[in-house]
């Protein structure tokens, strides 16, 4: 889409040599595994490999280029392009990239379900529109780049996902992806740490609002969300369980087999996916494939199909059981969302639960609260492991169902004795316990 010429006045960029300046550029990478002939190549520096060390590799694949720092000393005479910060140049040249796109881009953040929400997105215009969107959950400053990276000539619709755990990464991803329509699915209590309260957690997320607003797009306003309903600037689409919203969903719940399902005007949509927590995820999916034009019968179609993946409520068979994997992240508000899904199904789950991160100083209390939580309603049996966790443990009264674990070895063995065995189990933990260990 553009030539290695057209970079080189970016503000990061400080020089350049050996490389061919009619060269076109045809997307980029970070893992010199995954470039492609005219791929640029971003030699990042990462807590286990640096990239500079990788560019003999990359350019087997004839790459256009390597973007390296300043201080690299190419004694191979490699085809580079210095920068003063590879990430950033990342970042500007995706920006410019995009701007050269005639694709619509549709920004997704939000507390929890924004993978989720994305995927079904996907899922339902894909077959429709020439669409891509955010690989995994490369939601940050190196993912949204790379996909922005990732739009060809002809696509038509892109899909980005945005992260965030401190102020002004939202309004930095917005300013590089330019969005056409912006969505939050909602306001939870994620990265409490850094955010310090759901109106700090509202505050960042609104960035993509405010961007969106500024720049004449449209913004979906989830109108079930106390945080967010009150949002009015700009071109605004409702959508909730409230008569008065731009789309109306009615009878959003789970099915006698736990399946979430929900109402839209005369069509009843079944998910093949259990909890509320997915419903809710679907319709925000749903209200932006509306709006785009999409029809019923798609939609209902692409939706009762979805099979999540990635550790996200991922289905999977473990020796006797049936384990859902949710394990990707969590966060207080997430982790009772599971909890209430699944004791609303029937009482015959087995919990296996690890820490929440970065929750700051309310992690204590947040911890205490899952384990009251377990005082309300029936089940199975709990597992917990984690140093936080401990005050989940302490908070439950009756323990006759529940044991802490101090770590994981102890854990997998009396998981593994349970599996055996024909269950219902569902592990749910922040990333970094990779509680997926489990049944690999």
């Amino acid at each position: 889409m553009i030539k290695l010429n057209e970079i080189l006045e970016l503000p990061s960029i400080s020089k350049f040599e050996f490389i061919d300046l009619d060269r076109m550029i045809t997307g980029g990478a970070i893992d010199s595994r995954e470039v492609k002939a005219g791929y640029l190549y971003f030699s990042l520096k990462g807590r286990n490999a640096d990239g500079h060390n990788f560019i003999g590799n990359a350019l087997e694949e004839n790459i256009s280029a390597a973007i390296v720092e300043v201080g690299y000393d190419n004694f191979n005479n490699f085809p580079v392009i210095y920068s003063k910060d590879v990430e950033i140049t990342m970042g500007e040249i995706a920006s410019f990239w995009r701007l050269r796109s005639k694709a619509k881009i549709i920004a997704i953040t939000g507390s929890n379900g924004k993978t989720t929400t994305k995927e079904m997105l996907y899922d339902i215009l894909k077959d429709e529109f020439k669409t891509i969107r955010t690989l995994k959950n490369y939601n940050n400053h190196q993912g949204v780049p790379l996909t922005l990276l990732n739009i060809k000539e002809d696509t038509e619709y892109a899909i980005i996902e945005m992260g965030a755990n401190h102020h002004g990464e939202i309004a930095y991803l917005s300013k590089m992806s330019a969005p056409d329509m912006g969505i939050i699915t909602n306001i939870g209590d994620a990265h409490l740490e850094f955010f310090g309260s759901r109106e700090g957690v509202k505050k960042a997320k609104e960035e993509l609002f405010e961007y969106v607003h500024d720049h004449n797009g449209i913004v979906f306003v989830n109108s079930d969300d106390k945080y967010l309903k009150n949002w009015n600037k700009g071109n605004v689409v409702t959508y909730g369980s409230t008569e008065d919203n731009s789309y109306n969903y009615s009878e959003v719940g789970i099915d006698e087999y736990g399946n979430g399902q929900f109402n839209y005007k005369d069509q009843k949509i079944k998910l093949s996916l259990p909890g509320v927590l997915n419903v809710k995820n679907a319709i925000a999916a749903t209200t932006i494939a509306k709006y785009i034009g999409i029809e019923d019968s798609v939609i209902k179609e692409k939706l009762k199909n979805f099979k999540p993946y990635d550790k996200r409520y991922e289905e999977i068979s473990y020796k006797n059981s049936k384990v859902i994997l949710d394990c990707y992240n969590a966060n207080p508000s997430s982790m009772k969302g599971v909890i209430n899904d699944m004791a609303e199904i029937n009482d015959s789950y087995i919990f296996i639960l690890g820490d929440m991160f970065e929750l700051g100083e309310s992690s204590k209390e947040e911890h205490r609260n899952i384990g009251l939580l377990f005082n309300e309603i029936r089940y199975k049996k709990l597992l917990l492991i984690g140093e936080d966790m401990k005050n989940c443990y302490d908070a439950i009264e009756d323990k006759s169902k529940v044991k802490f674990f101090y770590n994981i070895d102890e854990l997998q063995e009396a998981f593994d004795g349970l599996a055996n065995t024909e269950e219902k189990i569902i592990i749910k933990a922040s990333r970094g316990l990779e509680l997926e260990r489990l049944v690999k």
